[in-house]
């Protein structure tokens, strides 16, 4: 529209800045059309993570003066209703999780006694519009990197929410959903999957739920159908399947429903990693479901991850040698970087911190540099959200993160690169890799996380 009312802005964790440009441009754009006519100036309505997580701190960051935390789709509907009746002021606090902008004390505040949006029931939302989607408009963007994508016409699904794993790397969208596990039917989940077929021909599903198998007895029960329902399509679920909950019988019919590839997160290949990071993974389990999708002929990556703030070189040695002896297919390795939401973001943000001014590119990194906070309030609670609280002003004003390793930046990734190069040049996978490549994956691998950084670096 020319002339909206209202703009809603899904907000995620890591495009902040580009968010912030979006409603930048937003505003310039409508107040030269204020000032040249009789538009009016539209209200923005951030939701989403980023939103969820840092309140009104991301509300002022990004320019914004309304934003819904929590789940936002009945606040949503809500909002839209509220708004177009007029009385709005009057009617706000009906919409749970809806954080404002107040002019007169200058601050922001909840009008709702629920300051958190939730859902109980994710089978109360509706399917989407995919005529106003357009999945197919998506196609040129998915076409997979190191492997390619079995089908032409290619959907993305949720089906789930949450995530009841407490991994302290992982924000899993926690602040967002709650970690309360929620499920669609099985039989919805089958019907969208024919309505995206028939209307739009699509011949692959990517489910891009985080733990898709985490309930067996669901999950067995959306493959039975979807085999019994014949639909005759390919997919993969990239985000990952927990390893130790997969079964014969399920990989079984994971395959004769049409599955082809599949990641695990593995993430070290070091015991005592796992148990620091509350991952609640035994590693012994992982040779053995790698061996049983290979008996149904699925592919399956392996997540990786190097740096954490207490690993050593000889642990990370570990993992990649561990990686190297699976039989996987394909594996990305990652440099740990402190999530917003995780355990471990919080406890790094709280016990490192930078000077107000931040650092210069040729000073040092010290632990608990400011000796003032350190002076007043040594090793107290009070210190760590003094903390907490400049270092997510670092954070949102040029991604400065706290020193949290004894390793450098630039050694970690020239690891990862030798990791890399070691796993993608043993001969079985450069001869996986050749015999499926496809020419729509040079695309796809010039644009893939890894080139870029590497290029940058």
């Amino acid at each position: 529209s020319n002339n909206p009312d209202l703009i809603i802005i899904q907000t995620h964790i890591g495009f902040q800045h580009y968010i912030k440009e979006f409603i930048k441009n937003i505003k310039e754009i409508n107040n030269y059309c204020a000032a040249n006519s009789d538009a009016h100036r539209p209200a923005i309505l951030c939701v989403g993570l980023f939103v969820t997580y840092f309140k009104e701190v991301g509300l002022e960051f990004l320019g914004a003066k309304l934003g819904i935390v929590g789940e936002p789709e009945e606040s949503v509907v809500k909002f839209v209703e509220i708004y177009n009746e007029g009385d709005v002021f009057a009617s706000w606090d009906r919409i749970d999780g809806l954080l404002l902008y107040s002019p007169t004390t200058n601050t922001y505040r909840h009008v709702s006694r629920n300051h958190y949006a939730t859902l109980d029931n994710i089978n109360d939302i509706p399917m989407q519009n995919w005529k106003l989607l357009n999945p197919l408009a998506y196609n040129k963007l998915m076409k997979g990197a190191t492997l390619p994508l079995k089908g032409k016409n290619v959907a993305a699904l949720l089906v789930t929410r949450g995530c009841p794993y407490k991994c302290s790397f992982c924000f899993c969208e926690a602040p967002l959903y709650n970690r309360k596990m929620r499920y669609r039917t099985p039989e919805s989940v089958v019907e969208e999957i024919q309505y995206l077929k028939d209307e739009f021909n699509i011949d692959e599903i990517v489910f891009t739920d985080d733990t898709l198998n985490f309930n067996v007895i669901w999950f067995n029960r959306l493959l039975e159908l979807m085999i019994f329902r014949k639909l005759n399509i390919s997919w993969r679920s990239p985000k990952g399947l927990r390893a130790d909950l997969l079964t014969d019988d399920i990989v079984k019919k994971m395959a004769q429903s049409g599955c082809y590839y599949i990641g695990i997160g593995i993430e070290s290949g070091n015991q005592e990693v796992i148990k620091r990071m509350n991952k609640h993974l035994d590693l012994k389990t992982i040779p053995k479901a790698i061996e049983l999708l290979h008996k149904y002929g699925i592919k399956v990556s392996g997540f990786f991850m190097l740096g954490s703030p207490w690993e050593t070189m000889e642990e990370i040695k570990d993992s990649i040698e561990f990686s190297l002896k699976l039989k996987l297919d394909r594996i990305q390795a990652s440099v740990f970087v402190p999530y917003p939401g995780s355990d471990d973001f919080e406890e790094i943000f709280k016990t490192f911190c930078f000077r107000e001014e931040g650092l210069k590119p040729d000073e040092p990194i010290f632990k608990n540099q400011d000796d003032w906070v350190e002076a007043k309030y040594p090793d107290s609670a009070e210190a760590k959200q003094i903390y907490r609280k400049r270092n997510i002003k670092n954070y949102l004003r040029d991604e400065t993160i706290p020193p949290y390793t004894n390793i450098p930046l630039k050694e970690l990734y020239s690891i990862q690169f030798r990791w890399m190069v070691r796993f993608y040049t043993q001969p079985r996978i450069l001869l996986s890799m050749l015999w499926d490549f496809k020419f729509s994956q040079i695309t796809a691998i010039w644009r893939h996380q890894w080139i870029q950084i590497w290029r940058r670096k």
